[in-house]
């Protein structure tokens, strides 16, 4: 009878403790037709949220979809049977929502700190502002004011708005602003939505920051 040698047993542990880990998450089945994970048997149906919203930090590993490896992990601070994040913190993830729930608008959202980035950047903020009446005024233009259109390009500055909200912890509602020759702009990649962003944050926002 051979020997398991201590490299081979280490191996064998390993795969069974990431065997186990797998069978412990939730599994979730993919819906072709439109696009949601559901768990028929826990009634869990999630659909992918709209790009704008992104989560600030990832929890345990909650959910796998089957036939695939992703997983997903809890957001913290928020319910996982309703808000859940792809497990891909390296990349761009997608963020999920129970399709049980009304995706909130920005005013629904409650912003009450916002965070201005590098165009893309979660982490690091050039500024970061805490004056309600003034997140206030941004959130207000960017729901109220009539459409614009985006310049394709030529942009002068770009970078990210990310307003936080003790509604809704765990998560950024994050829209971009632009300076181009034309002017200003508040603009949501995911739904396309732009409007005129001047008056706004000069104050905050320049080439230098």
């Amino acid at each position: 009878m051979k020997k398991i040698t201590a490299a081979a047993l280490a191996a064998l542990l390993i795969a069974v403790s990431l065997v186990s880990c797998s069978l412990s998450l939730v599994p979730l089945t993919y819906v072709s037709e439109d696009g949601t994970l559901v768990n028929k048997k826990l009634g869990l149906s999630y659909a992918a949220a709209p790009g704008c919203f992104e989560a600030a930090a990832f929890g345990d590993e909650y959910a796998a979809m089957k036939g695939s490896k992703m997983t997903l992990c809890s957001i913290p601070g928020l319910d996982a049977s309703e808000w859940l994040v792809e497990n891909a913190p390296n990349g761009a993830p997608t963020v999920f929502v129970s399709t049980a729930l009304t995706i909130p608008t920005l005013a629904e959202f409650e912003p009450d700190r916002l965070y201005i980035c590098y165009d893309n950047e979660t982490i690091l903020a050039i500024n970061t502002i805490d004056d309600a009446a003034l997140i206030n005024k941004v959130a207000d233009a960017f729901m109220t004011r009539p459409d614009a259109d985006y310049p394709l390009a030529g942009s002068l500055i770009v970078r990210s708005l990310k307003f936080s909200s003790s509604k809704f912890p765990g998560l950024y509602y994050s829209i971009t602003y632009a300076v181009f020759p034309e002017g200003i702009f508040l603009y949501d990649r995911s739904s396309g939505r732009c409007v005129d962003g001047s008056g706004l944050l000069e104050d905050y926002i320049s080439v230098d920051n």
